[in-house]
């Protein structure tokens, strides 16, 4: 397994990951936010297959370019109605027009703690709201944990965005810490990557929690 790391800035600076089986070429791709004709030349460049692509909440910046495969889209059921809202997924907010139909995308809803086999690798679904209500995490082989906007290097998400919720992204943290290995490494969508165990003792908001 290989990760690397695309980070794309048409509206703002995030994190696009490409989860790579080196065996057999196949990928999984992680919050296709803008940039498509960049991911699709990254993928091809490398001769890579897409698969699938999933989503970790809805906001603007993680979906500007889920369209640039025809492949299968994961998301949180309860994240649906935010991907279909442009005033939610603050697309509006920010002036940006989407030149793809959300009801014409192969798109698949997940439950909380459901567990994907996808490209021989094996994907838990990890239900973390607070920066929106059908945020989450997802951690693939028990070793490497893809945080969205839940938890960054030395902060988290913010909350006051529509359906986000200072106290149930506190207790979603809380989740985190304690269940997760300190060994686990941590690639948010902006910013730099971590590990469960340096955020313990280092993050504030981890701190706190502890």
């Amino acid at each position: 397994m290989k990760i690397h790391r695309l980070t794309v800035s048409e509206y703002i600076s995030e994190n696009c990951f490409i989860v790579e089986n080196e065996d057999t070429k196949e990928c999984i791709l992680i919050d296709t936010g803008s940039e498509r004709e960049r991911i699709r030349n990254f993928v091809k460049e490398k001769g890579l297959s897409v698969v699938c692509i999933l989503l970790t909440h809805a906001h603007f910046d993680h979906i500007g370019a889920c369209d640039c495969f025809d492949v299968p889209i994961y998301i949180f059921k309860d994240e649906m109605d935010i991907l279909k809202d442009n005033n939610a997924n603050l697309s509006a907010l920010f002036g940006i027009k989407f030149d793809y139909d959300v009801n014409k995308l192969n798109l698949i809803t997940l439950e909380d703690g459901q567990e994907l086999e996808i490209a021989d690798m094996n994907i838990k679904v990890i239900h973390t709201k607070g920066h929106t209500k059908g945020s989450v995490c997802y951690l693939f082989n028990n070793k490497y944990l893809f945080s969205g906007d839940t938890l960054f290097k030395g902060s988290v998400g913010r909350t006051d965005f529509i359906s986000g919720n200072q106290a149930e992204l506190l207790n979603s943290l809380k989740y985190l810490i304690k269940n997760l290995d300190e060994s686990i490494e941590v690639f948010p969508a902006h910013g730099e990557s971590t590990t469960i165990g340096y955020e313990k003792k280092t993050n504030v908001f981890c701190i706190n929690l502890q």
